[in-house]
Protein backbone atom coordinates (compact mmCIF):
# COMPACT_ATOMS: atom_id res chain seq x y z
CA UNK A 1 0.00 0.00 0.00
CA UNK A 2 0.92 3.65 -0.13
CA UNK A 3 1.27 4.19 3.04
CA UNK A 4 1.65 0.94 5.10
CA UNK A 5 2.61 -2.74 4.32
CA UNK A 6 0.91 -5.90 5.09
CA UNK A 7 2.48 -9.12 5.49
CA UNK A 8 1.55 -13.07 6.56
CA UNK A 9 5.04 -14.22 8.50
CA UNK A 10 5.04 -17.98 8.68
CA UNK A 11 7.03 -19.24 11.45
CA UNK A 12 8.22 -22.89 10.61
CA UNK A 13 10.37 -23.62 13.49
CA UNK A 14 11.07 -22.88 16.65
CA UNK A 15 13.67 -19.99 17.02
CA UNK A 16 13.23 -18.96 20.57
CA UNK A 17 11.99 -15.72 19.82
CA UNK A 18 8.24 -14.56 20.09
CA UNK A 19 6.29 -13.57 17.05
CA UNK A 20 6.44 -10.11 18.32
CA UNK A 21 10.26 -10.33 17.99
CA UNK A 22 10.17 -11.88 15.18
CA UNK A 23 7.72 -9.52 13.26
CA UNK A 24 9.90 -6.29 14.86
CA UNK A 25 12.85 -8.04 13.04
CA UNK A 26 11.01 -8.03 10.05
CA UNK A 27 10.35 -4.19 10.31
CA UNK A 28 14.33 -3.44 11.05
CA UNK A 29 15.18 -5.17 8.55
CA UNK A 30 12.39 -3.47 5.46
CA UNK A 31 14.15 -0.07 6.62
CA UNK A 32 18.24 -1.59 6.09
CA UNK A 33 17.45 -2.80 3.15
CA UNK A 34 15.58 0.55 1.74
CA UNK A 35 18.40 2.16 2.93
CA UNK A 36 20.45 -0.47 0.66
CA UNK A 37 18.16 0.58 -2.32
CA UNK A 38 18.33 4.48 -1.86
CA UNK A 39 14.68 4.38 -1.44
CA UNK A 40 14.26 5.20 2.51
CA UNK A 41 13.23 9.26 2.74
CA UNK A 42 12.39 10.97 5.80
CA UNK A 43 8.55 11.00 5.75
CA UNK A 44 9.18 6.99 5.92
CA UNK A 45 10.17 7.26 9.53
CA UNK A 46 6.63 6.21 10.78
CA UNK A 47 7.70 2.66 8.86
CA UNK A 48 9.86 2.37 12.69
CA UNK A 49 5.90 3.16 13.89
CA UNK A 50 5.21 -0.49 16.42
CA UNK A 51 3.26 -2.48 13.59
CA UNK A 52 0.17 -4.03 14.70
CA UNK A 53 0.88 -7.65 14.80
CA UNK A 54 -2.14 -10.45 14.82
CA UNK A 55 -1.40 -14.53 15.71
CA UNK A 56 -3.40 -16.26 13.40
CA UNK A 57 -4.38 -19.44 15.14
CA UNK A 58 -7.85 -20.66 14.35
CA UNK A 59 -8.82 -22.40 11.17
CA UNK A 60 -9.91 -19.53 8.55
CA UNK A 61 -8.12 -16.86 10.48
CA UNK A 62 -5.15 -16.92 6.88
CA UNK A 63 -8.03 -17.05 4.49
CA UNK A 64 -10.02 -13.74 6.32
CA UNK A 65 -6.71 -11.91 6.13
CA UNK A 66 -5.56 -12.50 2.64
CA UNK A 67 -9.44 -11.29 1.79
CA UNK A 68 -9.03 -8.35 4.17
CA UNK A 69 -5.31 -7.59 2.58
CA UNK A 70 -6.85 -8.35 -1.31
CA UNK A 71 -9.55 -5.09 -0.58
CA UNK A 72 -6.96 -2.90 0.47
CA UNK A 73 -6.58 -1.09 -2.54
CA UNK A 74 -10.14 -1.02 -3.18
CA UNK A 75 -10.44 0.26 0.37
CA UNK A 76 -7.82 2.41 -0.45
CA UNK A 77 -9.27 3.87 -3.24
CA UNK A 78 -12.63 4.94 -2.24
CA UNK A 79 -10.99 6.59 0.77
CA UNK A 80 -9.53 8.60 -1.91
CA UNK A 81 -12.87 9.04 -3.86
CA UNK A 82 -14.70 10.66 -1.14
CA UNK A 83 -12.49 11.76 1.45
CA UNK A 84 -14.76 13.80 2.89
CA UNK A 85 -16.47 10.63 4.50
CA UNK A 86 -13.44 8.90 5.64
CA UNK A 87 -12.57 12.37 7.87
CA UNK A 88 -12.70 12.36 11.40
CA UNK A 89 -14.68 15.17 12.63
CA UNK A 90 -14.16 16.29 16.20
CA UNK A 91 -16.79 18.22 18.43
CA UNK A 92 -19.93 18.01 16.92
CA UNK A 93 -22.99 18.88 18.46
CA UNK A 94 -25.96 17.19 18.71
CA UNK A 95 -29.13 16.99 21.12
CA UNK A 96 -27.12 19.25 23.85
CA UNK A 97 -24.17 16.40 23.82
CA UNK A 98 -20.50 16.21 22.12
CA UNK A 99 -19.41 13.84 19.49
CA UNK A 100 -16.63 13.04 17.12
CA UNK A 101 -18.33 11.82 13.69
CA UNK A 102 -16.97 9.77 10.37
CA UNK A 103 -19.36 9.61 7.30
CA UNK A 104 -22.71 10.62 5.75
CA UNK A 105 -23.33 13.70 8.49
CA UNK A 106 -27.13 14.09 6.60
CA UNK A 107 -28.47 10.49 7.37
CA UNK A 108 -29.01 12.47 10.61
CA UNK A 109 -31.84 14.90 9.40
CA UNK A 110 -33.71 12.27 7.79
CA UNK A 111 -37.24 12.17 9.62
CA UNK A 112 -38.26 8.81 9.85
CA UNK A 113 -35.72 6.27 12.08
CA UNK A 114 -35.69 3.40 14.45
CA UNK A 115 -33.49 3.04 17.54
CA UNK A 116 -32.10 -0.96 17.70
CA UNK A 117 -31.65 -1.24 21.30
CA UNK A 118 -32.22 -5.50 22.37
CA UNK A 119 -32.42 -7.47 25.71
CA UNK A 120 -29.18 -9.67 25.97
CA UNK A 121 -31.50 -12.47 26.38
CA UNK A 122 -33.02 -12.61 23.36
CA UNK A 123 -33.68 -16.41 21.79
CA UNK A 124 -32.36 -17.37 18.49
CA UNK A 125 -36.31 -16.63 17.13
CA UNK A 126 -36.29 -13.18 18.89
CA UNK A 127 -33.51 -12.29 17.32
CA UNK A 128 -34.47 -13.22 13.97
CA UNK A 129 -37.95 -11.61 14.13
CA UNK A 130 -36.20 -8.18 15.50
CA UNK A 131 -33.96 -8.64 12.27
CA UNK A 132 -36.84 -8.92 9.94
CA UNK A 133 -38.50 -5.94 11.48
CA UNK A 134 -35.80 -4.02 11.21
CA UNK A 135 -35.31 -4.70 7.45
CA UNK A 136 -38.52 -4.05 6.95
CA UNK A 137 -38.83 -0.46 8.41
CA UNK A 138 -34.84 -0.26 6.52
CA UNK A 139 -36.87 -0.72 3.01
CA UNK A 140 -39.47 1.97 3.90
CA UNK A 141 -36.90 4.35 4.59
CA UNK A 142 -36.19 4.20 7.67
CA UNK A 143 -32.59 5.54 9.22
CA UNK A 144 -31.42 2.29 11.82
CA UNK A 145 -29.60 3.83 14.72
CA UNK A 146 -27.93 1.17 17.26
CA UNK A 147 -24.47 0.75 18.92
CA UNK A 148 -24.09 -2.44 17.67
CA UNK A 149 -23.38 -3.99 21.02
CA UNK A 150 -24.76 -7.66 21.85
CA UNK A 151 -25.65 -10.24 19.67
CA UNK A 152 -29.27 -9.18 18.61
CA UNK A 153 -28.20 -5.52 17.86
CA UNK A 154 -24.55 -6.62 16.12
CA UNK A 155 -27.59 -9.06 13.73
CA UNK A 156 -29.11 -6.26 13.01
CA UNK A 157 -26.66 -4.27 12.16
CA UNK A 158 -24.75 -6.98 9.79
CA UNK A 159 -28.13 -7.30 8.42
CA UNK A 160 -29.12 -3.36 7.54
CA UNK A 161 -25.27 -3.41 6.28
CA UNK A 162 -25.18 -6.24 3.95
CA UNK A 163 -28.43 -4.84 2.11
CA UNK A 164 -26.77 -1.72 1.66
CA UNK A 165 -29.35 0.32 3.98
CA UNK A 166 -28.49 3.42 5.36
CA UNK A 167 -26.61 3.21 9.54
CA UNK A 168 -25.69 5.66 12.21
CA UNK A 169 -23.22 3.31 14.87
CA UNK A 170 -22.67 4.66 18.45
CA UNK A 171 -19.13 3.90 18.76
CA UNK A 172 -19.14 4.39 22.69
CA UNK A 173 -15.33 2.89 23.02
CA UNK A 174 -14.47 6.33 20.65
CA UNK A 175 -12.24 7.19 17.62
CA UNK A 176 -8.20 7.39 18.43
CA UNK A 177 -7.21 10.35 19.77
CA UNK A 178 -6.92 13.17 18.02
CA UNK A 179 -3.19 13.68 16.35
CA UNK A 180 -2.33 9.68 17.09
CA UNK A 181 -0.61 7.20 14.22
CA UNK A 182 -4.49 5.54 14.82
CA UNK A 183 -6.17 8.22 13.96
CA UNK A 184 -4.57 9.12 10.75
CA UNK A 185 -5.31 5.19 9.32
CA UNK A 186 -8.85 4.62 10.93
CA UNK A 187 -11.57 3.74 9.02
CA UNK A 188 -14.64 1.31 8.89
CA UNK A 189 -14.09 -1.76 8.54
CA UNK A 190 -15.37 -4.79 6.06
CA UNK A 191 -18.70 -4.41 4.46
CA UNK A 192 -18.83 -0.78 7.02
CA UNK A 193 -15.83 0.44 4.51
CA UNK A 194 -18.35 0.26 1.65
CA UNK A 195 -21.25 1.86 2.64
CA UNK A 196 -19.24 4.49 3.95
CA UNK A 197 -17.86 5.37 0.48
CA UNK A 198 -21.52 5.27 -0.67
CA UNK A 199 -22.82 7.86 2.21
CA UNK A 200 -25.27 5.22 4.39
CA UNK A 201 -22.93 4.64 7.41
CA UNK A 202 -22.52 7.57 9.97
CA UNK A 203 -20.08 6.71 12.98
CA UNK A 204 -20.25 8.56 16.35
CA UNK A 205 -18.30 8.38 19.10
CA UNK A 206 -19.74 10.39 22.32
CA UNK A 207 -17.32 12.33 24.38
CA UNK A 208 -16.88 11.01 28.20
CA UNK A 209 -18.54 14.91 29.09
CA UNK A 210 -21.69 13.92 27.88
CA UNK A 211 -21.92 11.28 30.88
CA UNK A 212 -21.92 14.25 33.16
CA UNK A 213 -25.28 15.66 31.27
CA UNK A 214 -28.42 16.16 33.46
CA UNK A 215 -30.78 15.33 31.16
CA UNK A 216 -28.71 12.27 29.84
CA UNK A 217 -28.23 11.40 33.74
CA UNK A 218 -31.99 11.54 34.68
CA UNK A 219 -33.18 9.85 31.03
CA UNK A 220 -30.69 6.59 31.28
CA UNK A 221 -31.76 6.28 35.60
CA UNK A 222 -35.58 5.94 34.24
CA UNK A 223 -34.53 3.47 31.07
CA UNK A 224 -33.15 1.63 33.49
CA UNK A 225 -35.69 1.78 36.08
CA UNK A 226 -38.32 0.63 33.50
CA UNK A 227 -36.34 -2.53 32.25
CA UNK A 228 -35.89 -3.52 36.01
CA UNK A 229 -39.93 -3.36 36.66
CA UNK A 230 -40.45 -4.76 33.23
CA UNK A 231 -38.57 -7.80 34.99
CA UNK A 232 -40.79 -7.57 37.79
CA UNK A 233 -37.11 -6.46 39.99
CA UNK A 234 -36.71 -3.93 42.12
CA UNK A 235 -34.62 -0.93 40.63
CA UNK A 236 -31.45 -0.45 42.16
CA UNK A 237 -29.31 2.67 40.91
CA UNK A 238 -26.20 1.55 39.70
CA UNK A 239 -22.30 3.66 39.33
CA UNK A 240 -22.95 5.79 36.24
CA UNK A 241 -19.10 4.95 35.35
CA UNK A 242 -20.49 1.25 35.38
CA UNK A 243 -20.16 -0.91 31.42
CA UNK A 244 -24.03 -1.56 32.07
CA UNK A 245 -24.91 2.08 32.68
CA UNK A 246 -22.98 3.51 29.63
CA UNK A 247 -24.42 1.34 27.52
CA UNK A 248 -27.89 2.39 28.36
CA UNK A 249 -26.67 6.07 28.00
CA UNK A 250 -25.60 5.34 24.67
CA UNK A 251 -29.02 4.21 23.72
CA UNK A 252 -30.37 7.24 25.39
CA UNK A 253 -28.47 9.88 23.25
CA UNK A 254 -29.44 7.92 20.51
CA UNK A 255 -32.86 9.02 20.87
CA UNK A 256 -31.87 12.17 22.13
CA UNK A 257 -30.21 12.88 18.91
CA UNK A 258 -33.28 11.67 16.93
CA UNK A 259 -35.62 14.03 19.00
CA UNK A 260 -37.55 11.24 20.99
Amino acid sequence: MPDHLHAVVWITKDTGRSIRQICNGFRIGIKRKAIELGIWRQEDEHILDIPYIRTLSHKGQLGNMIDYTHANPDNAWLRHLTPDLYTIRRNIRLAGLSFDGMGKDRLLTYPVCQVIALSRSLTTEQIDHAVSCALRKAEYGAITYTAAINEGEKAVARAIRENHYPLVVMLLDGFPPEGSEAARYFHPDGIYHKICSEGKLLLLAPHPSNYDNPNLIELTDQELERKAKEKGFHYTPIPHTSKRWRMIAGNVMMRMIMGG
